[in-house]
Order: structure tokens, then sequence, then C-alpha cells
């Protein structure tokens, strides 16, 4: 039974976008509406503040239908999604339902049959989206920006004024019923031109509020067609920290631990590793130079039949050029 559940998406950690949004009825939260769903919770859009702790009651009625359903929630957070230039706010909460009734489940699955219940996965952090076109964002007391990509954890942005590194920024986003605002910290900004010859700044922001919203925005913008996955990012960064190995590494270097192993270094080897997995006929090539490698006394002196992993250690060192000692990829496998 447990198997045909999760194979529904009924299991309590599963949650759905709902899209368009589905009103619901609550006692003194104004306009308010939920934008995600599953069968432990919800997050709700409303127009006036609650505290977290309250206890509320959420009455709904499934589109196209008479079939209503009442729910009991407690707020488990609350937080202030955007702040509009005429002065009103709209804020976001989380629930979680102390007493699921039996037509939660109903809904979840007649939501999910008409379209309008999407199974919300966790983004990768690391998963990068386009903005095709970009997006126009208006910087606090600022003027303008235009999003040009992002992720679940950070943001590419670029304005005809200055971004501080150092300085936090906001950067509001209002598309149709949605108004996301962005808190993050400024990274870096590199100056450039446009075809005018007028100065542009291009600037990286981590975000540090407003993530999980992020992460829905980029769901809904995906569905629409406005935002694709950067399907080159990845190999971009293998090849940038590839070439920067290159530059300051040594032939030669004493053995190391697992400790001793750079931050930049071990995700560059596991990027390679990952990508020799997925890519068999690349690998042949590494793995027969790795065979060969065998044959010298140096790489004897820290590779033996014994040694785990020998071939893929040795596939990835080659690949890397031998850029990296031998032993610091070796360290780095046994880190994993």
């Amino acid at each position: 039974m447990e198997g045909r559940q999760e194979e529904m998406g009924d299991h309590p950690a599963f949650r759905y976008l709902l899209a368009p949004r589905l009103p619901v009825e609550v006692e003194s939260l104004g306009e308010t509406r939920l934008t995600n769903l599953s069968i432990g919770g919800a997050r709700l859009e409303h127009s006036l503040p609650v505290d977290p702790g309250s206890i509320i009651r959420l009455k709904a009625r499934l589109p196209e239908t008479s079939s209503d359903f009442s729910l009991r929630a407690r707020v488990v957070w609350t937080s202030l999604a955007c702040r509009r230039p005429d002065g009103s706010r709209s804020f976001v909460s989380g629930l979680h339902f102390t007493d699921p009734a039996p037509e939660l489940l109903v809904a979840v699955q007649y939501l999910r049959a008409v379209g309008r219940a999407t199974p919300l996965d966790p983004l990768r952090r690391s998963v990068r989206y386009l903005f095709t076109p970009p997006l126009v964002a208006s910087r606090q007391g600022n003027g303008e920006a235009m999003l040009l990509d992002a992720s679940a954890s950070g943001l590419r942005a670029e304005g005809d004024k200055l971004f501080r590194p150092g300085t936090d920024e906001t950067l509001t986003v209002e598309l149709g019923e949605v108004c996301l605002s962005i808190i993050g910290s400024v990274v870096w900004c590199h100056a450039g031109t446009d075809p005018s010859r007028n100065i542009r700044y291009t600037t990286g922001i981590l975000v540090r509020r407003a993530g999980e919203r992020l992460e829905t925005l980029l769901h809904v913008l995906c569905e629409t067609g406005a935002a694709r996955i950067d399907l080159d990012g990845p190999h971009r960064r293998l090849e940038m920290l590839r070439q920067r190995s290159l530059d300051k590494a040594t032939r030669r270097a004493p053995r190391v631990t697992r400790r001793m192993v750079p931050n930049d270094d071990l995700l560059l080897i596991r990027q390679v590793r990952e990508r020799l997995a997925t890519n068999p006929d690349q690998a042949v090539q590494w793995f027969n130079r790795a065979r060969f490698a065998m044959k010298d006394p140096e790489v004897l002196r820290f590779v033996n039949v014994e040694t785990p992993w020998r071939n893929e250690i040795l596939a990835v060192w080659e690949y890397l050029d031998r850029s990296i000692s031998l032993s610091t990829v070796m360290a780095a496998f046994r880190a994993r």
C-alpha cells in the first residue's frame, strides 16, 4: 500500500504547485490563496498579517464542482512577500494541517487530474535557469534591474546603476498575481558597455530570503516557457575550474589527507568523475591513458593493484592533465 501511495504522489512529503492559485476563505486574513499543497500542509498567500502559532481554518471549493472542504491548520512560519508602490502588502505563510480531513486526499487527486496541481520537486541549488527574455525587477529606491538568470540560491542581474559588493539589495518582481521581493547580498559587480556605449553593471547576488518562493517562481516560469535550464552551465564551470587548477598546480606535490583537499579541487574531481560516468565513449579514452600510466614508476609510488578505485583515480588524474597531484585525487576519492 505504501508503494502505491508513493506512486500516486500522495505521500505527505509530496508538494504540488497550484496554478492558477486556489482561492480559499480564512477569517481575518483578507484575500487568501493556496499556492501549493500537500497532504501534510500548504503555503498560503494572504493580504493581512498573521502570527506564527495561530490556528486557522480554511474553507475552499474545488474548481468547477460543488465539493467543499474545510481544514484546520497551524501557522508554522510567516513572512512579508511583497510591499507594493501603493503601500499595500502581501504575506506568505507555511501551514501544517492539524487534522487532515479525508476530503483533502480527494482534493489533491482531483486537482492533479484536471491539471491544476503539478509536482513541485525540490530544485537542486546548482541548477541555473535562464530568463528569456530577462525579467524586469525594481530596485528599492534605485531604478530597475534586469534579471538574467537565477538558481534557488542566487541570481545574476544587470542595471545602469552600480551594485556595491558587500551591501544588501532588494529586488521586487511582479508577474501577474505573483509579487516577490528577493533580498540578498551583492557578491560581485562588473562594469561593461552596451552597443550604444552606455555603462551597464552586471552583478551576482546571493539570495538570503525568498529562496523557497524563488523556487516556485522558477517553476512557474519554466512551465510558461519564460525560463529554461542552463544545460551548458555545469560544463562551463568544470572547464573554468580545470583551467584554474592548471594555472596554479604543480606536477609534484606532497601526500595529502582528505582534510587537506581544497574545496575547488574536491568539486572539480567530483565533477570530472561524474562526467566520465555519464559519457562512456569519452571515458574509454581516459581509462586507456590510465592503463598506460600504471607503467610509470612514479605513479606506482602512490597506486598499486590493491588501491581502491585505481583505474578511476588515474583516469580522472589524466583527464586533469595531471594538474592536481595524484595524492590529492586519491584523498578526494576517499572523502566521498
